[in-house]
């Protein structure tokens, strides 16, 4: 939101320009942990075959939330889900 010259910006607006920014923060340290941890999309696939069965938004979003937890814990070891990939597949 654009203030008027002179107008400094509500508390209402700054904690939303705040809120804005963290959420765009959070959003490319997601992408740059999928890029790095799942370099071949296979998360991605996946969680779009949910959607294509029909899967509900709750279990995506949960699948989701998981998935990328996973993906996380693989950046801390420097792994990548094609280098663990034996432990998923058996």
């Amino acid at each position: 939101m654009i203030t008027q010259p002179g107008r400094r910006p509500s508390a209402v607006e700054s904690d939303r320009r705040a809120a804005e920014a963290r959420g765009a923060d959070a959003a490319r340290r997601r992408a740059s942990t999928v890029a790095v941890a799942d370099p071949a999309g296979h998360c991605a696939s996946f969680l779009r075959d949910l959607e294509v069965r029909g899967a509900s938004a709750a279990t995506r979003r949960s699948y989701a939330s998981d998935l990328e937890q996973l993906l996380e814990w693989l950046v801390s070891r420097g792994q990548s889900v094609d280098e663990e990939e034996s432990l998923f597949i058996g």
